[in-house]
């Protein structure tokens, strides 16, 4: 019997060795693997075990090294574990600088990777400022006639977006453009990018028309460059039936919103990220049209499928929960209304640590605003703690 029993655990040990002996080129190629399919927990598993193997292989201040740290910033990221991924880009810049200095493309890199988190995250501020920084590098090693500086600026233009700082928006983005042309000429997928994001702050901005024309413009380059299943040109097709939306023309919206899905159906199925947000839109469009009946079965089924489909702590959950709220609401279905506010809230407790951070300031006004219109009608001795929770 003693025999029989050595078996298991020598097998164990056999599995725990062969696991963690792995090395660092192994490893990273499974962190490759997981991410590109959107297995960001696998992913984190993996690059946590990367890093150590680097930092073992290579030692603490080779950009090997850093590199893995890199990766595993970004998987945090994907994971929303912000102030961790916060932190290990921090260290990463530490590491590159201190080995090969802080002008050169690596570098640079890292720094528009933290910028992007800030602007993630909504701290625009600091988001500006990175970016900048990157910029000035770019500048410095490329030359201001390069795609980086051309990307940087437009990573400048699209956060003053954010901001609704309209001008300084046009005056980046316009530069980025110019620069974009004269690398590439205009039938570029970059040149065409541009021309959206453009769009993005001229609708802001209230010009109806000239927005509507550089949307186009953006989606026909867009459509034979990349191709229209691409989620570049799919975001374009989206904030084009945004601005149908927000003009009052909901049928045209609502058309663009359904080239859309049946686009994407056949690519990413039913039961993909870019699919649910997609027929959240439709919902929003259906509320408009009146059309309730249809509004809940689209915002029921771009509820559940997050669940299904997202880690539970991702804000895009609580957001379709409030959608579904929204709609109860409007039908007098208080009771099952107050239902998903108590989920939305319970979830905002079990994750504010992680989440709230990230959470804008209109987001949450429009939850207080939800909380006050919802809950004072069905269950009012809950709605102080509603309050309290998003302070």
């Amino acid at each position: 019997m003693a025999k029989m029993k050595r078996y298991p655990i020598l097998f164990l040990l056999f599995i725990s060795t062969t696991v963690f002996s792995q090395n660092y080129e192994s490893l990273s190629s499974k962190v490759q693997s997981f991410f590109s399919q959107g297995n960001f927990g696998a992913a984190m598993v993996f690059a946590e075990q990367a890093a150590v193997q680097a930092e073992k292989e290579f030692g603490n201040t080779d950009t090997m090294y850093a590199k893995a740290l890199n990766n595993l910033a970004m998987i945090y990221q994907r994971r929303l574990r912000y102030l961790d991924a916060e932190r290990t880009f921090l260290k990463t810049l530490k590491i590159k600088e201190k080995a090969a200095g802080a002008v050169n493309f690596s570098y640079a890199t890292t720094l528009v990777n933290l910028a992007d988190l800030y602007k993630f995250r909504k701290n625009y501020v600091k988001a500006i400022e990175y970016y900048q920084l990157a910029a000035n590098i770019d500048k410095q090693v490329t030359g201001e006639n390069s795609e980086m500086y051309a990307s940087d600026l437009a990573n400048i233009g699209r956060v003053y977006y954010f901001l609704e700082e309209v001008p300084k928006a046009i005056n980046y983005l316009t530069k980025s453009l110019e620069i974009r042309e004269k690398i590439t000429g205009k039938d570029n997928a970059q040149y065409a990018i541009n021309q959206v994001y453009l769009a993005d702050v001229i609708a802001l901005a209230g010009d109806f028309a000239r927005a509507d024309s550089f949307y186009k413009l953006g989606l026909r380059i867009l459509s034979y460059k990349v191709g229209t299943v691409h989620p570049i040109f799919l975001g374009a097709l989206k904030q084009l039936s945004v601005l149908y939306r927000d003009k009052g023309e909901i049928k045209i919206a609502d058309s663009l919103i359904f080239n859309g899905l049946s686009i994407i159906e056949p690519r990413y199925t039913r039961k993909s990220t870019l699919f649910f947000d997609f027929l959240s839109d439709l919902s929003e469009l259906k509320i408009l049209q009146g059309d309730l009946v249809k509004a809940e079965e689209y915002a029921v089924e771009v509820y559940q499928g997050r669940k299904e489909l997202l880690d539970s702590l991702h804000p895009d959950i609580n957001r379709a929960a409030l959608q579904v709220a929204k709609i109860f609401f409007k039908q007098d279905r208080f009771k099952e209304a107050s239902i998903m506010l108590a989920e939305f809230f319970g979830r905002c407790l079990d994750i504010r640590q992680l989440i709230y951070p990230a959470l804008s300031i209109s987001d949450i006004q429009l939850v207080e605003k939800m909380c006050n219109r919802l809950l004072i009608f069905t269950i009012p001795s809950t709605l102080p703690k509603c309050n309290q929770m998003m302070r």
